[in-house]
């Protein structure tokens, strides 16, 4: 059961991390098609600050779970090397738990917030009056993946930590 939720959810994970790849081309065009039209044309892409610091809410949020996953995160290991696989995963749960209370705030905050943006018609100042939501709801999304998998690693590491066989190897 574990290992098809973890597919699945590994799936979406790599679909959003494609998500994200393609939001960096799209940066990139938005940012070089502006300084080229300043250069050329004496005016540059309308509201490019604006996109562009939209664009990276895509390009943040949406690999964070996969990121997480492939343990790709910065991480100072100079204390955590010497430890044992069983002290490893407790100290995962520890760090996945903070991350689910942090996170899991910030998602339900946002969760509430959506709503009111979108009946409200809150948008961003400028020439293309940008709606506020639909990034906010890609955000939503980046985080409700990343908390997916933040669940999904302390159950592993809970069982880790507890002995239950053949999950301490995949822990680490």
């Amino acid at each position: 059961m574990m290992k098809s939720i973890d597919k699945a959810i590994a799936a979406l994970e790599n679909a959003a991390m494609a998500i994200g790849a393609l939001t960096i081309l799209v940066l990139a065009g938005v940012i070089g098609a502006s300084v080229l039209g300043r250069e050329l044309f004496s005016g540059g892409v309308p509201d490019d600050i604006v996109l562009a610091g939209l664009l990276m809410i895509p390009m943040l949020m949406l690999p964070l779970a996969r990121v997480h996953r492939e343990d790709g995160h910065i991480a100072v290991t100079v204390l955590t090397n010497w430890m044992s696989p069983r002290g490893l995963a407790f100290l995962k749960i520890l760090a996945n738990s903070v991350g689910l209370v942090f996170f899991g705030g910030i998602g339900w905050f946002l969760a509430r917030k959506i709503p009111r943006d979108f009946d409200g018609g809150a948008y961003y100042d400028g020439e293309l009056m940008i709606t506020v939501w639909p990034m906010k709801v890609v955000f939503a999304i980046g985080i409700s993946l990343f908390l997916a998998r933040l669940l999904l690693e302390l159950i592993k590491n809970i069982r880790a930590a507890f002995g239950v066989a053949g999950e301490i190897q995949d822990s680490q």
